[in-house]
């Protein structure tokens, strides 16, 4: 079912580029017009933020840097290297391209008490990226981890495992830059694999 955001879009459009941010769970949304004017403004529509693992929530929009040209129609989608996104089109000859934090795993389940490889990238160097695990259903309270990202804005990890009692549980894990206030989402499960 559809349920309203209790926030909105900069500028209400159409025929703009939705493009879903891989590694990162955001919704970049880009260009279109507004009172018939193309638009070079964006949005980032942000998944949610639960505030402890019993409760639930909803996405919100927020502003994302403006493009460039102004595009009606343009046409957007991932890149070939992680972090960036591209829109082109709609009014421009040009190709414009949006960085972006990521998180992600290095597989999609984890048997308990396997170390999970979880990297990132386009985080601020030297800033302080906060790991949150959320489960569903929750077992116990958050799993918390501090990283530092790299002189590159990149962060490596493989320090945390789910534990025995955390079987069948799905993992929402939420990536928060300190300085950047950027966000990233990712999800995965703990199961047994059948032998």
């Amino acid at each position: 079912s559809f349920t309203t955001t209790g926030t909105q879009l900069s500028v209400p459009v159409h025929g703009h580029s939705a493009v879903l941010l891989p590694h990162n769970g955001s919704v970049l949304v880009a260009g279109g017009t507004s009172n018939g004017t193309a638009q070079a403004g964006a949005d980032l529509f942000l998944p949610a933020i639960f505030p402890d693992p019993f409760s639930w929530g909803v996405g919100q929009f927020a502003p994302a840097a403006a493009m460039n040209a102004a595009r009606s129609s343009a046409i957007g989608g991932p890149t070939a290297a992680e972090g960036y996104s591209f829109v082109t089109g709609g009014g421009s000859s040009d190709v414009e391209r949006y960085r972006f934090a990521t998180i992600k795993t290095d597989k999609d389940d984890y048997p308990p008490g396997q170390h999970a490889l979880i990297t990132g990238t386009g985080w601020e160097p030297g800033e302080q990226v906060t790991l949150t695990f959320q489960e569903d259903p929750a077992v116990h309270d958050d799993y918390v981890l501090t990283l530092t990202a790299d002189g590159q804005g990149n962060i490596s990890t493989n320090e945390w495992a789910p534990e025995e009692h955390d079987l069948n549980v799905r993992f929402y894990l939420m990536a928060s830059g300190q300085n950047s206030h950027r966000r990233a989402q990712i999800t995965f499960t703990d199961s047994r694999t059948a032998t």
